[in-house]
């Protein structure tokens, strides 16, 4: 697939995007550790809590690490809510 974009796009820069695979594989060992342990610790709670705690403490964690290591694509997605977060609300 990358073969045919790259002529498509008029070329692709490979390192941006092995940097951005690292950054996001490093993400996911970190969330990965995290909710290894959120499981051990939460095996005697209602699985509803294990469920919606293990989602949250994923999505929250990942996002945070992806920020936090600087990914291009995070931060224009955060810049985005936040300016459409102003547009809607009034002043």
């Amino acid at each position: 697939l990358l073969y045919f974009m790259r002529g498509r796009l008029k070329g692709l820069d490979g390192r941006r995007i092995l940097i951005g695979a690292g950054q996001a594989a490093g993400a996911t060992f970190v969330m990965s550790l995290l909710l290894l342990a959120w499981l051990n610790q939460s095996i005697d709670q209602p699985i509803w809590l294990i469920v919606v705690g293990g989602v949250a403490l994923g999505a929250g964690v990942y996002g945070v690490m992806v920020l936090i290591m600087g990914v291009k694509e995070a931060r224009d997605l955060l810049n985005a809510a936040s300016q459409f977060v102003r547009k809607k609300t009034p002043i």
